[in-house]
């Protein structure tokens, strides 16, 4: 639903639906039939409705409506650091998400997973919401998985920084686990792989040493990036209450307003004051018998919307600018030049995703010179048919 201030103002939601759009209709003119995959879109109670009308009043944008199911997940009552249970009021508790990893319940008791047996799914995609880069039901993500039979996968990028705020796919006691970046220890997260003997033979001097090894990958790099293959079967499986209650709860320490029972008032609290109870999705990973792990491009499939406008990263600014890029770098393969290549927020290009999804079909771009704020859309033509068609606007559209 967020826009982060594309040329187009395309929101979160728009992108995602328009990429899953794009690619039925690739797969159907492939397979000479119509092909449309369905999208089940989690929700909380705080967002079911607002997410709801939001795609009703957009025309759940032009995806075929009866192919989008919501359904929400569960809550937990919210607790005090001394283990009582907060009150919104003197009438009702103070209620939080269970976290991503409520979506196992949900699946289950919401009837999502009848439904996608109904329907014939074997192979689920699932991922965060928030990354405004994401390739939704990725065919060469889902052909992998599907060829090294796995029953679950995830979609990893190379973790740079020891300091970053994600958490890093491994092994735990001889099981595959995401270890959260809060529970490892900055000695342990610098920690990087040893240098072969073959670079080591090929460093010059001390120096260029040094610079090579400044260039190795640390030991713990495959950043988790909540992007994971599962089959149903896996599913159905984990979604037994028998396994599902085996999930730990996280502590997660927040700010929540909550009425003082005493006097009546509505304390809204300057610092952490309470527990939320949360479930992650990848505490099922220990469960996989066929675990696989897929590498992507951070620049090319991972930009995450975490934080306000103005933050350093993760911001609508960053997300924005990885869009741009992405599509920057398309067009230049296609042939296209930029008037002012020093000035990346100068001349830009967005594209849309029903033009192309990973930068196939823009052969209209050669020889062309991108000048000022542009977007590549469809339009029908006098011919009637829809044609790749760039649009220049206003840079403050």
């Amino acid at each position: 639903m967020y826009d982060i201030g594309l040329p187009s103002r395309r929101t979160l939601f728009q992108l995602q639906a328009e990429r899953l759009l794009s690619l039925c209709r690739q797969v159907s003119t492939k397979c000479g039939q119509e092909i449309c995959i369905p999208w089940y879109i989690m929700t909380s109670d705080q967002t079911q409705k607002l997410t709801e009308d939001f795609f009703r009043k957009n025309g759940y944008f032009n995806y075929p409506e009866e192919h989008i199911i919501f359904f929400e997940q569960f809550d937990m009552p919210v607790l005090s650091f001394q283990g009582k249970i907060l009150m919104k009021d003197k009438a009702s508790l103070c209620w939080s998400p269970e976290g991503n990893g409520g979506l196992y319940r949900a699946l289950l008791d919401r009837g999502i997973l009848q439904n996608m047996r109904a329907r014939g799914i074997d192979y689920v995609h699932i991922y965060g919401v928030d990354n405004v880069l994401v390739r939704l039901a990725d065919p060469a993500f889902i052909g992998f998985c599907i060829s090294r039979a796995a029953d679950c996968a995830v979609k990893v990028v190379e973790k740079t920084d020891p300091a970053e705020p994600i958490g890093v796919v491994g092994v735990v006691d001889g099981k595959f686990r995401v270890v959260e970046y809060s529970e490892i220890s900055p000695s342990t997260a610098a920690l990087v792989l040893p240098m072969p003997p073959s670079r080591i033979a090929c460093c010059q001097d001390e120096k260029d040493c040094d610079s090579k090894l400044a260039n190795s990958r640390l030991l713990y790099c495959h950043g988790n990036i909540c992007n994971h293959f599962m089959t149903l079967t896996f599913l159905e499986r984990v979604c037994n209450p028998e396994l599902e209650s085996q999930l730990p709860y996280h502590v997660a320490r927040k700010k929540v307003p909550h009425i003082d029972l005493e006097t009546g008032t509505t304390i809204t609290p300057t610092q952490p004051n309470a527990l939320k109870l949360e479930k992650f999705i990848f505490d099922v990973f220990q469960f996989s018998q066929r675990f696989a792990i897929w590498e992507v491009d951070r620049a090319t499939e991972f930009s995450p919307l975490k934080n306000r406008s103005g933050a350093q990263n993760d911001c609508p600014e960053t997300c924005r600018q990885s869009i741009l890029n992405l599509h920057a770098s398309w067009a230049r393969a296609a042939g296209a030049v930029f008037a002012s290549e020093d000035n990346i927020n100068r001349d830009v290009i967005e594209i849309s995703p029903l033009v192309s999804l990973n930068g196939e079909n823009l052969e209209c771009l050669k020889g062309k010179t991108i000048t000022g704020v542009n977007i590549l859309e469809l339009r029908r033509s006098e011919d009637g048919e829809d044609v790749p068609t760039l649009i220049q606007v206003k840079a403050n559209n």
